[in-house]
Protein backbone atom coordinates (compact mmCIF):
# COMPACT_ATOMS: atom_id res chain seq x y z
CA UNK A 1 0.00 0.00 0.00
CA UNK A 2 1.40 3.50 -0.91
CA UNK A 3 0.12 6.91 0.04
CA UNK A 4 1.28 10.06 -1.01
CA UNK A 5 -0.93 13.82 -0.71
CA UNK A 6 -0.85 17.32 -2.05
CA UNK A 7 -2.10 19.25 0.53
CA UNK A 8 -1.58 22.80 -1.63
CA UNK A 9 -4.56 24.70 -2.15
CA UNK A 10 -4.45 25.39 -6.25
CA UNK A 11 -7.46 28.05 -7.13
CA UNK A 12 -9.60 26.72 -9.68
CA UNK A 13 -9.79 28.68 -12.94
CA UNK A 14 -13.59 30.05 -13.72
CA UNK A 15 -14.69 29.47 -17.47
CA UNK A 16 -17.27 31.85 -17.19
CA UNK A 17 -15.02 34.43 -19.44
CA UNK A 18 -15.10 34.70 -23.36
CA UNK A 19 -13.20 32.16 -25.51
CA UNK A 20 -14.32 28.46 -25.88
CA UNK A 21 -10.85 27.48 -24.34
CA UNK A 22 -10.72 26.61 -20.83
CA UNK A 23 -7.31 26.13 -19.36
CA UNK A 24 -7.53 22.49 -16.70
CA UNK A 25 -6.25 23.52 -13.08
CA UNK A 26 -3.94 20.84 -12.25
CA UNK A 27 -2.57 19.46 -8.63
CA UNK A 28 0.48 16.72 -9.25
CA UNK A 29 1.27 14.19 -6.39
CA UNK A 30 4.20 12.64 -6.81
CA UNK A 31 5.34 9.13 -5.46
CA UNK A 32 8.82 7.71 -4.40
CA UNK A 33 10.72 6.33 -7.00
CA UNK A 34 10.20 2.97 -8.20
CA UNK A 35 6.27 3.42 -7.24
CA UNK A 36 5.16 4.44 -10.50
CA UNK A 37 6.41 1.38 -12.64
CA UNK A 38 4.72 -1.00 -10.17
CA UNK A 39 1.06 -2.43 -11.42
CA UNK A 40 -1.96 0.02 -9.42
CA UNK A 41 -4.05 -2.75 -8.55
CA UNK A 42 -6.75 -0.50 -6.09
CA UNK A 43 -7.02 2.90 -6.36
CA UNK A 44 -8.82 5.14 -3.75
CA UNK A 45 -8.53 9.01 -4.11
CA UNK A 46 -9.50 11.54 -0.94
CA UNK A 47 -10.00 15.05 -2.37
CA UNK A 48 -11.06 18.39 -0.63
CA UNK A 49 -12.32 21.03 -3.55
CA UNK A 50 -13.93 24.36 -2.70
CA UNK A 51 -15.94 25.14 -5.63
CA UNK A 52 -19.22 26.84 -5.69
CA UNK A 53 -20.61 24.30 -7.97
CA UNK A 54 -19.07 20.76 -8.42
CA UNK A 55 -21.40 19.83 -11.30
CA UNK A 56 -19.69 21.82 -13.42
CA UNK A 57 -16.34 19.79 -12.63
CA UNK A 58 -14.60 16.56 -13.96
CA UNK A 59 -12.30 15.41 -12.11
CA UNK A 60 -9.06 12.92 -13.83
CA UNK A 61 -6.31 11.48 -12.29
CA UNK A 62 -3.52 11.42 -14.96
CA UNK A 63 -0.41 9.02 -15.01
CA UNK A 64 3.15 9.97 -15.85
CA UNK A 65 2.45 7.88 -18.96
CA UNK A 66 -0.88 9.59 -19.96
CA UNK A 67 -3.14 7.03 -18.95
CA UNK A 68 -6.40 8.93 -17.62
CA UNK A 69 -8.89 7.55 -15.16
CA UNK A 70 -11.98 9.38 -14.55
CA UNK A 71 -13.14 10.05 -11.23
CA UNK A 72 -16.14 12.74 -11.57
CA UNK A 73 -17.86 13.12 -14.30
CA UNK A 74 -19.45 17.31 -15.26
CA UNK A 75 -23.03 17.02 -13.79
CA UNK A 76 -22.77 13.44 -12.05
CA UNK A 77 -22.25 15.65 -8.59
CA UNK A 78 -24.74 18.52 -7.53
CA UNK A 79 -24.18 21.03 -3.92
CA UNK A 80 -21.34 22.98 -3.54
CA UNK A 81 -17.48 21.84 -2.78
CA UNK A 82 -16.31 17.98 -1.65
CA UNK A 83 -14.56 17.52 1.69
CA UNK A 84 -12.82 14.32 2.51
CA UNK A 85 -14.34 13.32 -0.04
CA UNK A 86 -13.58 9.55 -1.18
CA UNK A 87 -13.18 8.17 -4.76
CA UNK A 88 -12.91 3.97 -5.34
CA UNK A 89 -12.21 2.78 -8.20
CA UNK A 90 -14.75 0.26 -7.53
CA UNK A 91 -17.29 2.87 -6.92
CA UNK A 92 -18.21 3.50 -10.08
Amino acid sequence: SVTAANNTAVPITDASGPGPTITPTTSTINFTDGVATDLVKKLTVKVNITHGNIGNLDLTLTSPSGQVVKLVNQGTVAGAHLTNTTVDDASG
